[in-house]
């Protein structure tokens, strides 16, 4: 990203970063992104396909431009395209999108033993 910052994507169950994240990546209703200060809501519209929801998310996330994914959790197919496109990802998160985001940022995520590298 240019001058260094990160695009997150959080998986979502709403619009509102007062909503509680969705624990699922591929089927997510939405994913919130932030960048900065910037924060906007893309719909998942692979959360209703009939296979290959994780696949269809990751690439989501990389024609994005996202660097960083946090979710509840990634399948084997999601957590190999992510990790070739370079993305990180945390899994284990869970509570209100606006304090999922707030611990990233203060460097502590959630309940996981840490960020997965890619």
């Amino acid at each position: 990203m240019a001058g260094g910052t990160e695009r997150v994507a959080i998986s979502a169950t709403g619009t509102s970063v007062d909503e509680e994240m969705d624990h699922h990546f591929g089927r997510c209703g939405y994913f919130v992104i932030a960048e900065g200060k910037n924060i906007y809501v893309v719909e998942n519209p692979a959360r209703d396909a009939a296979e290959g929801a994780g696949l269809k998310a990751a690439q989501l996330m990389m024609d994005l431009g996202v660097t960083m994914v946090i979710t509840g959790s990634l399948g084997p197919k999601a957590t190999q395209a992510l990790d070739e496109a370079g993305i990180r990802h945390h899994v284990g998160a869970s509570g209100k999108v606006c304090d999922v985001l707030q611990r990233y940022r203060e460097g502590r995520p959630g309940p996981s033993a840490g960020i997965d590298q890619a």
